[in-house]
């Protein structure tokens, strides 16, 4: 089951890419990609566990067991597994995803 949620721009501030990369700190333990893709897009995967954002445009995602349709403001963390996606309106999309231990970068500190 994957459960659509919405941005809260009042306690967030606008959704955009930047503030996406603010929610998921600290840096270096999360990848954090953005992708567009036209009206008519049907593209299909494997990916691990992500959380993806709807900047703009709306998809439908759908996998084993789980369909999800996002409009613009909602995000959802799917499983990891195979997936479709389906686009009726151009779409924009944030995905992120949690490094494992030993890919994630710790900034170094200034002292």
């Amino acid at each position: 089951m994957v459960e659509v949620e919405k941005w809260d721009p009042e306690a967030l501030g606008p959704l955009d890419e930047a503030a996406v990369r603010r929610r998921f700190q600290p840096e270096g333990f999360y990848r954090i990609s953005s992708s567009r893709h036209p009206a008519g897009t049907r593209v299909g995967g494997r990916s691990r566990e992500v959380t993806r954002f709807v900047l703009e445009g709306d998809c439908r995602i759908s996998g084993d067991g789980y369909e999800a349709t996002l409009v613009p403001g909602d995000f959802a963390r799917f499983p990891g597994g195979e997936y479709v996606l389906e686009t009726t309106a151009g779409v924009h999309l944030v995905k992120v995803w949690r490094l494992p231990p030993e890919l994630r970068v710790v900034p170094a500190r200034e002292d």
